[in-house]
């Protein structure tokens, strides 16, 4: 028997779901099945947003979620590579007969069986929440990719119907920019993923903007730099952040999910908008130099589509690595054929960014 009919056979045979949840994530729908109490519960809450009106109805895709560990030896899967990444996040095993791919989270141990239209995942989804709304969101997005859109590594902001991306290498501060624009009348539409879609003829002004439903993660440099999510932290554990030097907490990494609307009001956050100019984030915190802002050379567009690209990764049956391709290239060139990227130097400033988005944000 191979891995993948044994890991199977193993969850099907010991998965009795109580719970269904339908979500509709910009008019996909996901029927989420479970046997965790607490699993359905944090779903609902994360999710409250994008529950379905008819819980009762037909689903695009179906997840089952079953809360106990399958184990396999790794030794049996490949790494998935990403381009980029030093550190493998995936290793995955195809099945040609059944059409099957066995997805293992190679730190957290939580994996999946992904199919088209029906996914399995198993491990300790209470406490590794966020590997389940990671895999439910991967369902929505690669729905959207196969229905014309294409997939950035970036920050989405808006005021009114005037969108803006905001991008940058991993680490440049997208979270930290966006958080900062929320006071001064802009809204989020995505914290670390961007789908846009330019239809055939479309100008630069009818290039639709969708977000991607997941709370910002943000580092506790985010938190210390904002007064209004120092309640995110205890007394002690904000007190120790803000006490260390500026270069060393900006490369402190530790995740929290962070409630737009519960801390900036419920205009703070919006589903969609129109695409009308992108900010590339290329800065240098050990830098003394003042900030500045400029349009980005055409030259030098290649290293912001670098910093943009993101595919499916290892939840496109299609992929078995991530890298960007011409094709890709040639891709993010036609989606952003006109609209202005401006970039970002110097010193860190987000006095500096904000200003600028906002004067963008009001043209």
């Amino acid at each position: 028997m191979g891995t993948i009919q044994r890991v199977l056979d193993e969850y099907d045979s010991g998965f009795t779901p109580d719970h269904r949840l339908l979500l509709d994530l910009h008019g996909v729908t996901i029927e989420v099945n479970t046997d965790a109490d607490q699993v359905a519960a944090n779903l609902r809450a994360y999710y409250a947003d994008y529950l379905a009106e008819d819980q009762g109805a037909e689903a695009c895709y179906r997840v089952d979620a079953h809360q106990r560990w399958i184990t396999v030896d790794q030794n049996e899967l490949a790494i998935y590579r990403e381009a980029g990444k030093t550190k493998p996040k995936e290793a995955f095993l195809d099945d040609a007969d059944s059409g099957l791919r066995l997805m293992l989270k190679v730190r957290s141990g939580v994996l999946a069986l992904l199919g088209r239209g029906h996914v399995r995942v198993a491990g300790d989804l209470v406490s590794l929440s966020n590997q389940l709304i990671n895999i439910i969101n991967a369902i929505f997005i690669n729905d959207r990719m196969d229905a014309g859109y294409t997939l950035f590594h970036a920050s989405a902001l808006a005021r009114g119907d005037r969108g803006m991306i905001v991008s940058g290498r991993s680490g440049a501060g997208k979270s930290s920019a966006a958080i900062w624009t929320l006071d001064h009348g802009i809204s989020i539409i995505s914290n670390d993923r961007l789908l846009a879609r330019r239809d055939s003829g479309a100008d630069a002004g009818s290039i639709p903007m969708l977000g991607v439903p997941k709370k910002p993660r943000i580092n506790p440099g985010t938190i210390v730099g904002n007064p209004k999510l120092h309640g995110m932290m205890d007394p002690a554990e904000l007190a120790r952040y803000q006490a260390m030097p500026r270069e060393e907490l900006w490369h402190v990494e530790h995740k929290f999910d962070l409630d737009v609307k519960s801390v900036f009001g419920p205009g703070a956050e919006r589903a969609t908008a129109m695409l009308h100019a992108a900010f590339f984030i290329d800065w240098a915190v050990e830098s003394s130099d003042p900030c500045r802002c400029g349009l980005l050379p055409r030259e030098r567009y290649p290293e912001f589509y670098r910093a943009v690209f993101k595919d499916g990764g290892v939840f496109d049956l299609r992929n078995s690595e991530t890298s960007l391709k011409p094709h890709h290239e040639a891709e993010y060139e036609r989606v952003l054929e006109g609209i202005p990227v401006y970039h970002v130097t110097g010193g860190v400033s987000f006095e500096t960014l904000v200003q600028n988005i906002l004067d963008c944000a009001g043209q």
